[in-house]
């Protein structure tokens, strides 16, 4: 009598982990016999894949991440044109007053467009004011006004977006995806154990086609994401010799 084999998905990696739950989910809803007789052990791994997904979007690197460095790369290049236009009119009499001052201004802030990025943005917040406020005379006479608000702009979208992945990661707590995948793997076990409850007092003629393909996707996933080299299911189920089982030893499923 065939029965479904066993898995030992906490083993896998992340993605992986997720792939194979995904695919389970799927076909056994897409089973007629197998979505009426387990409705409630496929709801409470549908619900508990559902977890798992938001935690494995929590532990990715966030978004926000490219956009700040994009922004900041901005931020960097319209400050150093903003210091090179202020140097340029060192050699004009009537501008060079105006440009010894905005330049006196920006060595003493003596801003490191290389450093870390709290830092660059309070130092960029406090110049720009200066530079709206105490120098705006010198300012408006280079004519820089539209470069210092694009820079106040970008400057204040690099503040805006930390914040954002701040708030983005307070929720993120240690473990979280290690916990949801543990929550998954039971639901998994609990729907096995059903399933092949049901087939040994059925009989599995009325589970065949989702037992086989079951078969083959644990197959399939002890091979390529556990890198295990074990031998095709027989007839009845159960897997030969496995060089790479460790059978029940759980370990910590890697974070990426």
């Amino acid at each position: 009598m065939s029965k479904v084999n066993l898995c030992y998905p906490g083993k896998a990696s992340n993605g992986g982990h997720f792939m194979f739950m995904t695919n389970v989910v799927k076909r056994a809803k897409a089973t007629q016999i197998i979505l009426k007789k387990l409705s409630a052990e496929i709801a409470a791994l549908e619900k508990a894949l559902e977890a798992e997904d938001a935690a494995l979007k929590l532990s990715q690197k966030s978004m926000l991440t490219d956009r700040i460095a994009a922004l900041d790369a901005l931020r960097d290049k319209l400050y150093n044109s903003l210091k090179r236009l202020i140097k340029s009119y060192l050699n004009i009499p009537e501008m060079a007053a105006y440009a010894t001052l905005l330049l006196q201004a920006l060595k003493d802030y003596a801003i490191d467009v290389s450093g870390q990025l709290d830092k660059k943005s309070g130092m960029l917040l406090n110049l720009i004011n200066d530079l709206k406020t105490k120098y705006a005379e010198a300012v408006s006479k280079l004519g820089l006004d539209e470069l210092v608000a694009n820079l106040e702009k970008t400057n204040q979208e690099v503040i805006d977006r930390m914040l954002e992945r701040t708030e983005e990661q307070k929720n993120r707590t240690k473990g979280t995806l290690k916990d949801a995948r543990a929550v998954t793997d039971k639901a998994y076990d609990h729907f096995v154990e059903m399933l092949n409850a049901h087939i040994l007092f059925e009989g599995d003629a009325q589970y065949a086609d989702f037992i086989a393909f079951l078969n083959a996707e644990i197959l399939h996933f002890r091979r390529e994401v556990l890198h295990q080299k074990g031998k095709t299911p027989t007839a009845g189920g159960d897997e030969g010799d496995n060089n790479n089982s460790n059978d029940g030893e759980e370990e910590e499923p890697p974070q990426g």
